[in-house]
């Protein structure tokens, strides 16, 4: 399984985490941490390719580096 880890500059806040969270597990990634501090993600996609999780984020509005 692959692990990946981005930076996504527009988290500031924990509903931004809860957010985050809640929509790569709904697309079935396998671990997703969320840094409110760093503005990082780190995930172990499991099933989900890199471009499906890039496209669920900018779905809900972050942008991922």
């Amino acid at each position: 399984m692959s692990k990946v880890k981005y930076s996504v500059p527009g988290i500031s806040c924990g509903h931004c985490k809860k957010s985050i969270e809640n929509v790569l597990y709904e697309i079935g990634v396998k671990r997703a941490e969320v840094s409110v501090e760093d503005k990082t993600v780190d995930i172990e996609l499991g099933s989900v390719t890199e471009d499906e999780m890039k496209e669920a984020l900018d779905e809900i509005g972050f942008d991922v580096e």
